[in-house]
């Protein structure tokens, strides 16, 4: 028979390590993938029956993420397990170990005991780094799993239906009894009185602050609406307003000035706030005579699309002003224009638009959130003196009920003229929320000393605002009219700390004025909240029936319940360190095969040819009785030592047709096994080189 030739390496061991980490990396995407697919998608009830059996698709899914653990997890110690071996059965050609050692270190994988024993041998550390990494390995099975949960959260995709949904009826008699007015040269003029419903709806939205809850369709419903509303756009007041005001309070001051001759305690004091309206017909000054005394403009709600303010945060630590001749400080400035260089004046201008917005309600309280998408400006501006001509509107209101139609050729014209006056109403009821006047004494209330010349004493002219009962309460300028909250202490005994702590506990917390909004922007966003909270009134909305009603949008249902969600972080990185870890083994493996020039299996027959080509050092005699090889090793053997003979100077036999027979105790002597022996040995023999 030809001789075998020495130092090749066998493809088996190599490619059944290589393989194994190739295998174990694809099952591991394959993990990946399995619980990607999984991602966000809802946990189903119903039950699957699998050859008689109930499963759950949790379970099964489950179980299928278990299963590709295993599977990842058997791969990688399957390739270390290689590797392993190349490792000891190249340890074994380089020196002599007794055979409890060799039992420690063949049993390294399988028995943690042995494995304990592995460190203490210095020539088996590298075998115990192996054995350590192939005993950990299994982790990874752990954690793997643990990264698919269940959740309770947002389903997707969400349902979407088309449904009408809650819209002031701008286009709709219901905000308020409209006005028409003939004027010369046929020229119409308008306006609405708001209904008591559309004045209640402005106080209480001015007083929360915030649009008020309006009824969703359904609960967890959104959706984008684009609507026709109007807009309050505020600006700096012109420069020429800016002096009329100016020459207006000074002509009111100087007019009580006149009749306080005679009692000088009575001074005037300057105002802190003021706000009046106006529209093109009337001087945009905040005073008008009313006969020997002054009255301020709010009656022209009616006909006003304007709100003129005025903010002297100056007047409320030094309200008190004799004439507009007085100097102030070194730079001789008036007192009255000390007022003015710190003040905020603002021209506030009804606008018609049209928003787009989105509506969002959700969590366990159904909160409302309103976002403005965008504010478009109309090409034209419905509010101006251009009305159309109200005669078929006119006709339209005066018919009886069921024979009211709506002409498809004034239709435009109709609804822009019921726009209008729905706007308007709005904008008259929002007026008596700011306008007014508040002065130094006193917050909200203004008073003018002998307001004319035939006033008598103690009827002095009072002016009054309700703009310190809104939400503009927090806002830079208004806060800064509040009276100090130090003025508290004067209830207090100042020599006593305690006391004084006492009191000032009793106080309320006051903002930081670097968090509170500016008047100009929170003045808008409050007429906005007015104006989109008339649709939380059931008498404000469309009658479905009208021709002008709005079309159904799409509203949006969010769908809650049990969804799968995948943490890819816990996976990749069990996985990655049990990859990477069987890298670096699976290297190891190939390094020792390239010096060994060999690759080795634990096979069986491996054991017996290396036992063969073995020679063992004993003191005590290695011949067993019944059952040889069984556990545990005895004691006379385990320290017998075991070296390989060099392949060199020995008779290497094939052991592919060798037989094992098992002797029976009771006839076999020690010549008869060195008979057998050497008939084993004869039978096949290959001549070394």
């Amino acid at each position: 028979m030809a001789a075998r030739k020495h130092g090749t390496i066998h493809w088996r061991a190599p490619a059944l390590m290589v393989g194994s980490l190739i295998v174990g990396i694809c099952l591991a995407l394959g993990h990946h993938f399995f619980y990607k697919s999984l991602q966000g998608t809802e946990v189903s009830s119903r039950d699957v029956k699998i050859a008689g059996w109930k499963a759950s698709s949790q379970q099964l899914n489950t179980a299928g993420g278990t299963a590709f653990a295993f599977v990842v997890k058997a791969s990688l110690i399957l390739a270390t397990s290689v590797a392993y071996f190349q490792l000891l059965f190249r340890t074994l050609t380089t020196g002599t170990f007794t055979l409890r050692q060799l039992d420690n270190a063949y049993a390294g994988l399988e028995d943690l005991i042995a494995f304990g024993y592995l460190p203490f041998t210095w020539r088996f550390s590298m075998l115990a780094l192996l054995a350590l990494t192939a005993w950990l390995l299994p982790v990874a099975a752990i954690i793997a799993p643990a990264a698919l949960s269940v959740t309770y959260a947002e389903l997707r995709p969400s349902l979407s239906r088309p449904l009408t949904v809650p819209q002031p009826a701008f286009e709709s008699l219901a905000f308020g009894t409209l006005y028409l007015q003939e004027e010369a040269g046929s020229v119409f003029k308008a306006f609405s009185v708001p209904s008591e419903e559309v004045s209640r709806v402005a106080q209480v939205a001015a007083a929360a602050g915030t649009v008020l809850p309006i009824a969703p369709p359904s609960i967890n419903a959104s959706w984008l609406v684009s609507m026709d509303a109007p807009r309050l756009a505020c600006g700096d007041l012109e420069p020429d307003l800016v002096k009329n005001l100016r020459n207006n309070i000074l002509e009111v001051f100087n007019t009580s000035m006149l009749n306080n001759s005679a009692n000088t305690d009575n001074a005037n004091k300057m105002f802190t706030y003021l706000a009046w309206a106006n529209d093109s017909t009337i001087e945009p000054r905040p005073f008008v005579r009313d006969g020997d005394t002054w009255k301020l403009q709010t009656e022209a709600f009616s006909v006003s699309k304007d709100i003129l303010i005025a903010i002297f945060p100056r007047a409320a630590t030094s309200g008190t002003i004799t004439n507009d001749t007085t100097p102030f400080g070194r730079d001789n400035t008036t007192l009255l224009d000390w007022f003015f260089a710190d003040s905020t004046k603002l021209h506030c201008t009804l606008w018609p638009s049209t928003y787009t917005l989105n509506f969002t309600y959700d969590g366990l309280d159904q909160t409302q959130r309103i976002e403005i998408v965008a504010i478009d400006e109309p090409l034209t501006d419905i509010l101006k003196d251009e009305w159309p001509d109200p005669s078929e509107l006119l006709s339209y209101l005066r018919l009886p009920d069921d024979d009211r139609t709506v002409h498809q050729s004034n239709r435009t014209a109709n609804r822009r003229f019921l726009r209008s006056a729905s706007y308007q109403s709005i904008m008259t009821a929002f007026m008596p929320l700011v306008t007014g006047a508040s002065g130094f004494a006193e917050v909200g209330v203004a008073t003018l000393p002998y307001g004319g010349e035939n006033q008598a004493p103690g009827t002095y002219p009072t002016f009054t605002t309700q703009v310190f009962s809104t939400s503009l309460l927090h806002t830079r300028e208004l806060a800064a009219l509040l009276p100090p909250q130090d003025k508290a202490l004067r209830f207090a005994d100042n020599s006593f700390n305690m006391d004084r702590d006492g009191v000032v506990s009793l106080l309320p917390s006051s903002s930081a004025s670097s968090t509170l909004k500016p008047f100009r922007t929170a003045i808008e966003e409050l007429f906005f909240n007015v104006t989109l909270s008339m649709a939380s009134s059931e008498q404000l909305l469309y009658n479905q029936s009208s021709p002008f009603a709005p079309p159904a949008v799409d509203v949006t249902f969010d769908r809650f319940g049990n969804i799968y969600v995948y943490a890819e972080d816990k996976l990749w990185l069990a996985y990655g360190i049990a990859i990477g870890v069987t890298i670096f083994n699976v290297v190891i493996g190939l390094v020792v095969m390239a010096h060994t020039g060999a690759s080795f299996t634990a096979n069986l027959s491996t054991i017996v040819r290396i036992a063969k080509n073995a020679s063992v050092e004993s003191t005590a005699g290695m011949n067993e009785g019944a059952l040889p090889g069984k556990d545990p090793l005895p004691k006379d053997f385990a320290n017998a030592k075991l070296s390989l003979r060099s392949t060199d100077h020995v008779e290497l036999r094939q052991m592919d047709g060798a037989e094992y027979t098992r002797v029976a105790e009771s006839t076999a002597t020690e010549s008869d096994v060195q008979l057998l022996h050497k008939r084993l040995s004869d039978s096949r023999t290959i001549q070394t080189e």
